[in-house]
């Protein structure tokens, strides 16, 4: 997946690294956020942790790379250090891909807001699509919320995990 216009810390950058880990091509790979997490942070996930109701997703970090090769879907953090240092950890999960089937949903993402004084609208308010993979592995499921659900990365790792 080499790109003429990659740089550090870059999709294609991560997919070579994924790809010497694994020790296998990388068909398909995309950043994520684990599902829900732009609109509740991670205050939701403790509190899941704490109740007992954690979810897959909630054992990763903050932002990651979901990569798919012939044979295997893997999940990589993505870690931001000081310095602009931007290294791949993990992985954090991978599957035998016969095993992890998905179903992909596009999402509207709305923060902030509050409403004008006037009644007209509201201000600070911010919305986003982003398309949600649901992925059932061996472990549970996981989500991954893609910011560019057109993107060609996002629709090559949907269409490799014949998400429907």
């Amino acid at each position: 997946m080499p790109s003429s216009t990659s740089g550090p810390g870059s999709v294609e950058d991560f997919a070579e690294e994924a790809s010497s880990q694994l020790g296998e091509p990388v068909l398909a790979a995309q950043h994520f956020y684990p599902r829900g997490y732009m609109k509740i942070g991670p205050f939701g996930r403790i509190g899941r942790s704490l109740l007992g109701k954690a979810r897959l997703e909630d054992r990763l970090p903050q932002f990651n790379l979901l990569v798919v090769t012939a044979t295997r879907v893997a999940v990589f953090g993505v870690k931001f250090s000081y310095g602009s240092d931007v290294t791949l950890s993990g992985p954090h999960g991978t599957w035998q891909r016969s095993t992890v089937t998905a179903t992909k949903k596009r999402v509207k993402l709305v923060t902030g807001g509050s409403p004008d004084m006037d009644g007209s609208g509201y201000t600070n308010r911010h919305e986003q699509t982003l398309l949600r993979l649901s992925l059932q592995t061996p472990d549970g499921e996981l989500g991954a919320d893609m910011l560019s659900p057109g993107s060609r990365r996002t629709r090559q790792v949907a269409r490799e995990l014949a998400a429907e």
